[in-house]
């Protein structure tokens, strides 16, 4: 996946600078998989999948970060 989607707005999944709507450069910091919920088996993959965590951080404040929470079928599900 290149990139997400949050309540219709699309995010890159790159490591380049990008904008927010409030006009704040941010980028990608990490990806990480959600553990406290069971993994779910996908039969048309025919494997586990996890939910995901897709982690920004604000290039204009030190140590500002923000986060999405996707389901196993890449459904946004919150912010975190």
């Amino acid at each position: 996946m290149s990139a997400i989607l949050v309540e219709k707005n699309r995010i890159n999944l790159s490591f380049e600078t990008q904008i927010s709507k409030k006009g704040r450069p941010f980028r990608l910091s990490g990806i990480s998989l959600v553990t406290t919920k069971p993994a779910i088996y996908i039969k048309g993959i025919k494997a586990f999948r996890h939910g995901t965590i897709y982690s920004f951080r604000y290039l204009d404040v030190d140590n500002e970060f923000f986060e999405f929470e996707f389901d196993a079928f890449d459904n946004f599900v919150c912010k975190v």
